[in-house]
């Protein structure tokens, strides 16, 4: 028993060791042997003079911040998507998400923009508006005129999934 248990530790040190030199020589060429890191949700704020990044929306809008950013909108923006989160219509949403609510007098939030609430939580039978496309497998099966409680200016679509 004695033996196996040394032999063991001393397989555990050449590997060890092994390991070491690996790294130390991937290292002198530069490479990491780290994981990376998964990307990081975030906000922040910018002018509407350069576009909004690919990936983030816009959630908040300044028509009054001329010290900030001149004659140029103050946009708060975030990469961190959520279900059932509001963002205002400078951008679309993101491939795979629709809007299920329109807010016309969101002035306070969006400026001149309209409101969106956005979902990626696709259900048969659920309704949605029409300023978004149903993704790729869902088709519309009920149109709504008169949805402008809850759609503003767009459609009421009601989508159910391809079987």
């Amino acid at each position: 028993m004695e033996t196996i248990q040394r032999q063991s530790g001393g397989v555990r040190r050449v590997f060890h060791r092994s390991l070491l030199a690996v790294a130390l020589v991937a290292a002198s060429f530069g490479v990491s042997l780290t994981a990376a890191s998964p990307a990081q949700a975030a906000s922040t704020t910018m002018c509407s003079t350069s576009s909004v990044p690919a990936g983030w929306l816009v959630t908040e809008v300044q028509t009054n911040a001329g010290a900030i950013c001149g004659p140029y909108l103050f946009f708060r923006i975030t990469n961190d998507l959520r279900n059932g989160m509001y963002m205002c219509s400078v951008t679309q949403p993101p491939a795979g998400w629709v809007v299920t609510e329109v807010q016309r007098n969101a002035g306070a939030i969006c400026g001149p923009y309209l409101f969106f609430r956005i979902t990626s939580d696709l259900r048969n039978g659920m309704y949605m508006c029409s300023v978004t496309q149903p993704p790729a497998g869902w088709v519309v099966t009920e149109v709504q005129t008169n949805a402008g409680a809850i759609c503003g200016p767009y459609l009421f679509y009601r989508i159910s999934r391809l079987a």
